[in-house]
């Protein structure tokens, strides 16, 4: 609910749950919108913004919405995000909410390199929103954070900061996600309305399958049932897909971003413990939910503790690309080893009541899968239709 006239600086907006939240802000909002692009030039950062737009259907030239967007150029690496001076005390002067959005999804950067863009990042964007404290008129700092979190940890993850939590880190990614979380929960004591959202694998549009990007869910989709590149792959039923359409994402973002309640909690939009599927579920059911034309072989499973076992072995007598592609395999493999159970009480009693409840993945895979399958350039990689984002979404 807005409680009054909203100026909303989203970062990451060219990416793909940024991008998506400017549409459904513009859509369902009154708000107007400032996103901060990065680019060689003001026009080229607008350039790419308008491209963004024009991709989900929404032209940001119709007079009516182009009193609504601003784009700035700026990025979150950078020292008061790269605002020139003028630009920066002018959005301290108006800005009602920053939506953090943006990220770098690499699971292997060295520490420094994620903590830069995950813990950085956060920090550049807190102190233009303290600037606007300052001034009187700021209301919501909402911050996009990862299931990943979560860690090794054994257990129901709740909709909760997880200082509490006794955990380990698989990657350099989920580990600086936690640390960006843990410093917001000391801002949020010290007076800063912050609000988390704890995404799991974000994938398409759940009507038209359309995504910035093709990421992880689609690596899983082709290697386990579209095209595997081998008949035998590693896979259990201990292995949890939890997905979420940038859609629905995006309107529960918008849905909470200025509701006074939401200030200092954190929610989960995911499918959750209740609506997730197992991997071995997920191959021998899928199939019969997508049309006849779409041609599956799915894969037969092997224990991921064999395969880690054999990579483990021969990784030392490896060197150059191919250590680097046995690194990028065990890495992978260790979320075969997790045991995730996300709660998502909090959120359902917020959408709920509105009519709006979280999706099945198999309700919209015939959606994604249409819509990769026309699409991929590739194994994985950037749609066809849009040829603009870049793999960092800052």
């Amino acid at each position: 609910m807005e409680v009054g006239k909203s100026v909303v600086l989203v970062t990451g907006a060219t990416g793909c749950v940024g991008s998506r939240t400017v549409v459904e802000l513009l859509r369902a909002s009154a708000a107007r919108v400032v996103l901060l692009v990065r680019g060689a030039s003001q026009a080229d950062a607008c350039d790419r913004m308008n491209r963004v737009l024009r991709y989900w259907s929404l032209d940001p030239e119709v007079p009516e919405l182009a009193e609504r967007i601003r784009v700035v150029r700026g990025d979150i690496l950078e020292p008061e995000l790269g605002l020139e001076p003028g630009e920066r005390e002018a959005l301290a002067r108006e800005l009602t909410h920053i939506v953090h959005c943006a990220t770098d999804i690499k699971l292997n950067l060295p520490l420094d390199q994620a903590r830069e863009v995950s813990v950085g990042g956060t920090r550049n964007a807190v102190a233009l929103a303290r600037r606007c404290q300052a001034n009187g008129q700021f209301r919501g700092f909402s911050f996009l954070s990862t299931l990943e979190v979560a860690g090794d940890y054994r257990g129901v993850i709740y909709e909760e900061f997880l200082t509490e939590y006794r955990r380990g880190f698989l990657n350099t990614y989920e580990q600086t996600k936690a640390e960006a979380e843990e410093y917001l929960r000391e801002q949020h004591a010290q007076g800063l309305p912050v609000t988390v959202f704890r995404t799991s694998m974000v994938v398409g549009d759940s009507e038209t399958g359309k995504t910035t990007r093709f990421g992880s869910f689609y690596y899983l989709l082709a290697d386990m049932l579209l095209d595997p590149p081998s008949r035998l792959m590693p896979g259990s039923d201990r292995f949890v897909i939890d997905t979420v359409p940038v859609d629905f994402l995006a309107r529960v973002i918008v849905r909470l971003y200025d509701e006074p309640s939401a200030v200092g909690a954190v929610y989960h939009p995911m499918a959750g413990a209740e609506r997730a599927i197992n991997l071995t579920d997920f191959v021998a059911r899928a199939p019969a939910h997508l049309p006849h034309d779409v041609r599956t072989r799915p894969a037969r499973f092997i224990s991921p503790a064999l395969v880690r076992g054999v990579l483990r072995a021969v990784r030392p007598l490896t060197s150059g690309a191919l250590r680097r592609s046995v690194d990028r395999q065990l890495l992978f493999l260790e979320f075969f080893f997790v045991s995730w159970q996300f709660d998502t009480a909090r959120l359902r009693a917020v959408i709920e009541p509105e009519g709006l409840e979280i999706p099945r993945l198999l309700d919209y895979l015939p959606a994604l899968c249409h819509y990769y399958l026309a699409q991929r350039t590739g194994r994985g990689g950037i749609p066809r239709e849009l040829a603009v984002t870049t793999k960092a979404e800052r």
